[in-house]
């Protein structure tokens, strides 16, 4: 995309439509902030430049009754830039998935680009060699999609507690005082507790 001044053409000032581009221009400019476009030159430049490419892409899409917000259009041109530059930047290898716009915003900021060469936005005039290949090292790709199996249900292994419970309570029902014996022991385990803690709290 040409930054020069001479690039940027927008249309003749229109006080009808001028709160309108306004809005708009405030929108991109935030929008570029948040890219952390620094240089307030280059963001003033390229916000210019994207706002014309809206109000161009308007007018010659969109009917007159039917036209939407210019602010909204002028997000999308910005987002469609976005993720041209940094397809030119990080083009994908034949058995590689193509990466998401949100892939490769991660990579800048995790590189710290907008930063380290603030010209070089949206501007492969002024990308520097290196910025291609610190932006693929930064390059977080997913893993493979979760693929759907069949798992066949199996019966629970407890190992020996069944066998040691079954016995346990054969063993009651023989000995009925066994049982007693083991609900009076609880019962005193009880009271022992309730002493221990009232005269301990």
């Amino acid at each position: 995309m040409d930054l020069s001044l001479e690039a940027i053409k927008l249309p003749a000032w229109d006080p009808a439509s001028a709160s309108e581009w306004d809005e708009a221009f405030e929108k991109v400019e935030n929008y570029l902030r948040a890219c952390r476009v620094a240089s307030r030159l280059h963001r003033a430049r390229l916000t210019a430049l994207i706002l014309q490419r809206a109000i161009e892409r308007r007018a010659a899409t969109f009917q007159a009754l039917e036209k939407p917000a210019l602010a909204t259009l002028a997000i999308e041109e910005a987002r469609e830039l976005i993720a041209l530059w940094l397809a030119n930047l990080l083009p994908g290898q034949a058995t590689e998935q193509p990466f998401t716009l949100a892939e490769g915003f991660l990579a800048l900021y995790l590189c710290d680009a907008p930063m380290r060469w603030p010209g070089a936005f949206l501007n492969p005039q002024q990308a520097p060699p290196d910025l291609a290949d610190t932006l693929r090292s930064r390059l977080v790709k997913t893993g493979p999609e979760l693929e759907v199996s069949s798992m066949v249900p199996r019966p629970m292994d407890f190992g020996l507690l069944p066998d040691l419970a079954g016995s346990a309570m054969d063993t009651f029902e023989r000995l009925p005082i066994l049982r007693t014996l083991l609900a009076w022991l609880l019962y005193a385990a009880v009271l022992i507790g309730l002493f221990w803690y009232t005269r301990h709290h």
